[in-house]
């Protein structure tokens, strides 16, 4: 046995930590290397792999835990004192982490850097292990079935994540509510995934705009679902301002789906030159950026076929390449 992963993540409602499991052991068996899962009690392994930060209750062995990246420590529109009580409790629990760890992993060199920046002392004890999208994620026929299920028709725009501050949401609504009314109505923008952190502004925004017969929030989509949502979009859309890695543009790329992304942080290192970049703070810029796309039939096709490729650099027998020199050079050493 090569190493157990952390699987408490599979104890709850599916997430990101699922979800960067699932890629983990996939990478792992690819990679030719043997693993059990880990959930609760002893764990006999040489060494534990958690998707998380968080060390889990075991003693006496080698323990890898993954910092996804500091964007706690960003600034992203929060009150000082809640920045403050923020960054205060996740340096704490990296502190934590790398009192009880025997190695850090992160997404992207964009990350690690970060990372090293934030905290100094973690020097080489930080390594880098990419993430990739899916296999299940290619170019395939538009689902009719699955579209009408969600009362949707292909072409929409596609936004997918948390709807939290970073992620920009709010600017994408202010960047869509420019674009024509004849675009607006073709290309309807659709959100997807927790809308817990804006449940009261998301709407209060969009009917602010006079957008809501063009907006919608379809909540969270399954993850076998997610391929189905991608490939009815005509543009997928992704403003962050903070990412570790950026997995859903990578998806949607691996789907065939044009994105315009910021360029930001890990993005442009992840992405490439694959997608259209525009900056979410500019608000004009990021709607004209929508706009040549939705009009240009040649344009999308550029983008799907600079995406496609871009999205193959990416995969299992890379991530896991990188888990097994991590554990071969640390074990011999």
């Amino acid at each position: 046995m090569d190493l157990a992963f952390d699987a408490r993540a599979r104890l709850g409602s599916y997430s990101s930590f699922t979800r960067t499991l699932e890629l983990l052991e996939t990478s792992a068996e690819r990679a030719g290397l043997t693993f059990e899962e880990w959930q609760s009690g002893p764990c006999t392994a040489p060494v534990l792999w958690s998707p998380q930060l968080e060390p889990p209750p075991v003693q006496n062995l080698r323990l890898v835990l993954t910092l996804h990246d500091v964007n706690p420590l960003q600034d992203d529109g929060r009150p000082w004192f809640q920045r403050l009580r923020r960054e205060f409790f996740f340096r704490r629990k990296v502190q934590r982490a790398l009192a009880r760890s025997w190695r850090l992993v992160t997404d992207s060199q964009d990350s690690a850097e970060r990372i090293r920046q934030a905290f100094p002392q973690i020097g080489d004890r930080i390594h880098v292990v990419p993430l990739f999208a899916d296999p299940m994620f290619q170019p395939g026929e538009v689902d009719p079935a699955f579209l009408a299920a969600s009362d949707l028709k292909p072409g929409y725009v596609l936004f997918l994540g948390a709807m939290r501050r970073h992620k920009n949401w709010d600017r994408l609504l202010r960047a869509y509510a420019r674009l024509p009314l004849d675009l607006r109505q073709a290309h309807p923008l659709i959100f997807a995934g927790s809308r817990r952190r804006a449940r009261r502004s998301f709407p209060q925004l969009v009917a602010e705009l006079a957008l809501q017969n063009h907006v919608r929030h379809l909540g969270s989509v399954a993850g076998k679902d997610l391929p189905k949502l991608y490939r009815g979009a005509a543009l997928f859309v992704f403003p962050s301002s903070l990412e570790g890695f950026g997995l859903p543009p990578l998806e949607a790329m691996a789907c065939g789906t044009p994105v315009v992304s910021s360029p930001c942080t890990s993005l442009p290192e992840v992405l490439g030159e694959a997608p259209a970049y525009a900056d979410p703070e500019d608000l004009e810029a990021f709607a004209e950026t929508m706009q040549q796309i939705l009009q240009s039939p040649p344009l999308q096709q550029k983008l799907k076929s600079a995406g496609l490729l871009q999205a193959q650099r990416y995969h299992p027998g890379r991530t896991g390449e990188s888990m097994k020199q991590l554990l071969q050079t640390e074990m011999a050493s």
